[in-house]
């Protein structure tokens, strides 16, 4: 699954997000401003604490990759 969304939207649904990812799938987020990825990984990471994440940032733009176990 991927979305390109504003990171308080992905915030919004990162239940909802997380929840549609099948086990062992992943999730890519995108569209992230650098100054705000933290704030997106830290709310995934409270609702699927046992997925792995990875990110990237690429100037001011940043990305995140989740899999689900």
């Amino acid at each position: 699954m991927f979305a390109n969304i504003l990171a308080n939207v992905l915030i919004q649904y990162a239940r909802e997000l997380t929840a549609a990812v099948a086990p062992g799938g992943t999730l890519i987020l995108s569209g992230i401003l650098a100054v705000e990825v933290e704030q997106v990984k830290a709310a995934f990471a409270a609702v699927a604490p046992e997925w792995r994440q990875d990110s990237r940032t690429m100037g001011e733009w940043s990305d995140v990759l989740l899999v689900r176990p």
